[in-house]
C-alpha cells in the first residue's frame, strides 16, 4: 500500500524542464516524454506531460544537469489528473533516494515559492 498522496509539495518560481520515462516491471522503457516539474519536495513532484500514464505505474524522472542530481528518480505515480488538452498533471512520489540525492531535492524545494 502506498503512502497518501504527497503532501509537502511547493511550487517552483518557474518550470523545470524534465523527461519521463515509464518502468515496465523491473525494466525502463525505451519511450521518452518531455515534462516540466511544478512543484516539488523531497518525497515527490508534481509535473505537467503528455507522457501516458496510470495510477501506480513507475517512472524513472530525469533532471537537467544543473539540477545536480545525476541518477534517474525512480518513482511510482500517485495522481493522474486530465485536463481538455493532450497535457495532464501528474504527481508522483520518489523512491529510494540516497541521503545526497534528498538534500538536493530539499534544496530545490527551499528555493520555491510557498503557495498562497
Amino acid at each position: 500500500m502506498l503512502p497518501p498522496a504527497v503532501a509537502d509539495l511547493v511550487a517552483l518560481a518557474s518550470a523545470i524542464d524534465v523527461t519521463l520515462r515509464p518502468l515496465r516491471g523491473k525494466q525502463i522503457g525505451t519511450a521518452s516524454y518531455p515534462a516540466r516539474l511544478l512543484k516539488v519536495s523531497a518525497s515527490g513532484g508534481e509535473f505537467e506531460t503528455e507522457c501516458p500514464v496510470t495510477v501506480f505505474d513507475a517512472v524513472r524522472v530525469i533532471l537537467p544537469p544543473q539540477a545536480g542530481i545525476a541518477a534517474g528518480l525512480d518513482s511510482k505515480v500517485i495522481t493522474v489528473m486530465y485536463k481538455a488538452t493532450e497535457r495532464h498533471t501528474v504527481c508522483v512520489r520518489f523512491g529510494g533516494l540516497d541521503w545526497d540525492v534528498r538534500a538536493k531535492l530539499e534544496t530545490l524545494s527551499e528555493t520555491a515559492k510557498p503557495e498562497a
